[in-house]
């Protein structure tokens, strides 16, 4: 019978990861959450692999004359409730995925000590940013750890 604070069958049913305090725990760290972050859907936001999609502004749909120009006022309506419908899935689009990103933004701090949160996100609002600020901190020659 297994022990029941057995670290190793604990860590294998759960989310739960040791926070990054720094360069001494970096590597480790890294394998581990890029596990839970691919898992979340979250890790090409991290490596930039995902385009951040910029917010749809819905004058733009209509000062351009993007798509072709109406001939007769029935075209003139299809042509608009056109425009109208693809800012509405742009729209959807962003939203989606701009609740993605601040939610791969609480992923990271998650798993990340507050002190070293705050010297390496801050507030950066991008999860390439953030990662790659953490990612920095971590490796360069004069990081240092929380422990």
């Amino acid at each position: 019978m297994a022990k029941s604070d057995d670290t190793s069958s604990s860590r294998d049913n759960s989310d739960d990861i040791e926070k990054l305090k720094g360069p001494t725990n970096f590597p480790r760290w890294k394998r581990e959450f890029q596990i839970l972050a691919f898992s979340k859907n979250y890790w090409e936001l991290y490596t930039g692999e995902e385009e951040i999609i910029p917010k749809p502004f819905r004058g733009d749909y209509f000062s351009t004359g993007k798509g072709r120009e109406a001939d007769t006022p029935k075209n003139e309506q299809l042509h608009y409730s056109n425009l109208i419908e693809e800012y509405r899935l742009d729209l959807d689009e962003w939203k989606e995925q701009s609740t993605r990103v601040r939610e791969a933004i609480g992923f990271l701090s998650k798993y990340i000590e507050p002190a070293l949160r705050r010297i390496t996100i801050g507030s950066l609002k991008q999860p390439k940013e953030a990662f790659d600020a953490v990612t920095r901190l971590c490796t360069s020659s004069s990081a240092f750890s929380l422990s």
